[in-house]
């Protein structure tokens, strides 16, 4: 028996045959996206009819993300190092009356608050401020962020408190800080929906209403559990959406499972059943 001949046929089929399942497997995948895309397409279609409106074109890029965790910073130990403030320690937070407060005008907000949590706050230079979430509150919001996302949670975030002067000025009055550390993937990345997506699965799952405005969308990390002193966050479509009664309510999609979470809430929470 030709041994050598038997190896080479065997060869050739197990090559034809992976070529056969990859061809498949491409033609799935190239057919799943465009069944994908003509329904995005005929969602963003009804959307319009239903007069949804968004302040920009919405983005079909994905990326890749990551389950996190972190552990909440003892900031008790930190009270003396923070300055230019009067700060009592409150449920692992630092309270800071300001003794000075300064003024912060709308254009330069982002560089008012950099310069203050870089000479006046333990771990300033990891908080970056967060125009959407400061958006129609009386507070600016900076929080710190895992490879350029932030982290939209209470547990990240220095929150400014401001106030209009009898001149008509807006001043920082005082502030809130609380700090995560050893902030660490919990697994490898996963792939993320992309911001059309989260859009579209609000629409499906009637979270938006005709005649809403989507005024921002915006990537983060929301969080999803806290167990002793670890606190763990997944990658969350943020969306602000405004109803045509003029209230405001922000609605959250987890980007790897695609689920909504519990609306209204910048501090985690669980997904629904939808």
């Amino acid at each position: 028996m030709n041994y050598k001949r038997i190896e080479w046929i065997f060869l050739i089929a197990f090559v034809l045959l992976n070529g056969y399942l990859i061809s498949i497997l491409y033609a799935n995948n190239k057919a799943a996206s465009q069944v994908t895309t003509e329904n995005n397409k005929q969602i963003e279609t009804i959307m319009q009819r239903d007069n949804i409106r968004y302040r920009h074109k919405l983005s079909s890029k994905q990326q890749e993300g990551y389950y996190i965790s972190a552990d909440i910073t003892n900031l008790a130990d930190k009270k003396k190092t923070a300055k230019e403030a009067e700060v009592q320690v409150r449920d692992n937070a630092l309270i800071g009356t300001l003794k000075s407060p300064f003024e912060v005008a709308k254009q330069e907000a982002e560089e008012s608050l950099a310069h203050f949590l870089k000479d006046n706050i333990v771990y300033g230079t990891e908080y970056t401020y967060l125009p959407e979430a400061s958006k129609g509150n009386k507070a600016l919001v900076c929080a710190q962020s895992y490879h350029g996302i932030p982290i939209y949670d209470m547990s990240a975030e220095v929150i400014f408190t401001k106030e209009k002067t009898k001149e008509n000025q807006t001043k920082v009055i005082s502030y809130q800080q609380r700090h995560v550390q050893d902030i660490k993937p919990m697994r490898d990345a996963s792939p993320l929906i992309s911001e059309c997506d989260a859009v579209y699965t609000l629409y499906t799952n009637s979270r938006l209403s005709s005649g809403d405005v989507i005024e921002w969308i915006r990537l983060a990390y929301a969080k999803v559990l806290t167990r002793g002193q670890t606190v763990v966050y997944v990658p969350t479509w943020i969306v602000s959406v405004k109803s045509n009664n003029g209230v405001t309510e922000v609605e959250k999609v987890n980007a790897i499972s695609n689920r909504i979470m519990n609306a209204n809430s910048m501090n985690g929470g669980t997904e629904t059943s939808e």
